[in-house]
């Protein structure tokens, strides 16, 4: 079977791309997959938070600094023994994060609460959209009390699904990936759960094929 491929994409940086995708592959990993982890980042931040884990087999690490090559490298992992894999994209870099969607089931576009990151959703939607990408905004550093986060869902809501899931801000996240673990695993919630595709206010979660919720996201990520 060919592993499912979600990318991290996000044109703005700072809106925790590889918080995410390391959330992603601990809760596979707990449900008994094999995941493997692409850093296509120059940063590298997925591939120190993965060395700082213990370099695990489980989720394994492949690390790709060439926007051609991203496509044959994900290809290779599909054909692989694993059953997701996991890009992480850097900001700003538009022609490799349009090789990270072009070779994805589906794309979560993280968002954080401001003005600023709703305006700089357009160009990786538009990509996800020529390519017939599934794709869906995720929340992040996002605080229920603020009056904004409403309107940010409205505003988003416009231009493509909004999970329900969001990633509080929670210093716990940036203490986790300090240690190579997730901000799930850091409270002890990390556990095999029910894969979850709560639906968001405003949107049906949208489907990849054979109607599955491609990725997994579950309340013990969302809420350290």
């Amino acid at each position: 079977m060919t592993a499912r491929t979600t990318a991290l994409a996000a044109a703005k940086g700072g809106v925790a791309k590889s918080t995410i995708a390391s959330a992603l592959a601990v809760q596979a990993v707990s449900e008994g997959a094999r995941v493997a982890l692409v850093d296509a980042e120059p940063q590298a931040s997925l591939g120190l938070w993965w060395e700082r884990r213990g370099e695990p087999d489980n989720p394994g690490m492949f690390t790709v600094d060439d926007d051609r090559g991203l496509g044959r490298a994900v290809a290779k992992l599909r054909a692989g023994p694993w059953d997701y894999v996991i890009v992480d994209t850097p900001p700003a870099m538009m022609d490799r994060i349009e090789a990270a969607i072009r070779a994805a089931d589906v794309v979560l576009i993280p968002v954080r609460a401001s003005i600023f990151d709703v305006e700089a959703i357009a160009p990786v939607a538009e990509v996800c959209k020529d390519y017939g990408k599934t794709y869906a905004f995720v929340l992040s550093h996002a605080d229920p009390k603020w009056r904004l986060l409403p309107a940010t869902i409205d505003a988003l809501s416009d231009c493509g699904p909004v999970l329900a899931e969001q990633l509080r801000y929670n210093q716990a996240y940036a203490t986790a990936l300090t240690v190579g673990k997730t901000a799930a695993e850091m409270s002890g919630r990390v556990q095999k759960s029910r894969r979850c595709g709560r639906r968001s206010r405003s949107s049906q979660p949208p489907q990849s094929r054979q109607g599955e919720t491609p990725w997994t996201i579950s309340p013990q990520m969302s809420s350290p």
